[in-house]
This record gives structure tokens, C-alpha cells and sequence, in this order.
């Protein structure tokens, strides 16, 4: 038997987007129920500020997060990191996750960034 949770918005992507998205709906008074699914273990983070940092060897001692780790729990945030959304049913409002539990949502936010492409190189 699959597991049904329930989350006013559901916020699909581990980024940057989906927690500024977070942090606007509470600071616009929204207090319905919010989750973050995102398939890496990582806090939310800002990857291209990273990514300068590495080129010019400056890495900082923690990566540069997109809200402080304190932010989800005192806005009351739920996070599912680690974790994808394997099918989305826009019509049912539901979000199947890929251990098979089930997500109903009443607003979705896509936000799953995109994989950067390679050229072939000989």
C-alpha cells in the first residue's frame, strides 16, 4: 500500500526556485501547508555563485545556501530531499514519488532546473 500525504503547494525541484517561492508565500501571509521535494540530500543552494567559487579556488567552508538551514523549519516548510517525483497527474493533483507514495496537492510549482549539455568532444 502506497503512502497519500496532502500539501497546499507542492514545490517539485531542489533549487533555488522552489525555496524563493517558499519564502515568498510566507512573507506574502500564505499559511497553508508547504512541501519541497527535491532529489538531492542538499539544502536548497545557489549553483552558479558556486560554481565561480570553485573556478576561482575561493570555495567557502559551507555551500552557499539559498536559505539558511533554520528557514524550513521556522516557516514551517516540510523538505523530502533525496527523493524524485516519478509521475505528476496535473488533473488528480497528485505527484507519485519514486519509492510509490503519493503526494495530493492544491497548487504545484515545476521547478526542476535543467541538466547541463555536454558536446561531443573527439
Amino acid at each position: 500500500m502506497t503512502q497519500l500525504d496532502r500539501a497546499d503547494v507542492l514545490l517539485i525541484g531542489g533549487g533555488v526556485a522552489s525555496a524563493r517561492c517558499a519564502r515568498t508565500l510566507r512573507r506574502q501571509g500564505f499559511d497553508g501547508t508547504i512541501l519541497l521535494v527535491g532529489a538531492e540530500v542538499q539544502l536548497p543552494y545557489n549553483r552558479p555563485p558556486l560554481s565561480k567559487e570553485l573556478l576561482r579556488d575561493d570555495l567557502p567552508d559551507e555551500l552557499v545556501l539559498a536559505e539558511p538551514e533554520t528557514f524550513y523549519a521556522r516557516r514551517k516548510v516540510e523538505l523530502r530531499l533525496g527523493t524524485s517525483v516519478e509521475a505528476l497527474d496535473p488533473e488528480a493533483r497528485t505527484a507519485t514519488l519514486e519509492d510509490g507514495s503519493r503526494i495530493e496537492f492544491g497548487m504545484c510549482l515545476l521547478a526542476t532546473g535543467a541538466e547541463p549539455r555536454t558536446p561531443p568532444i573527439d
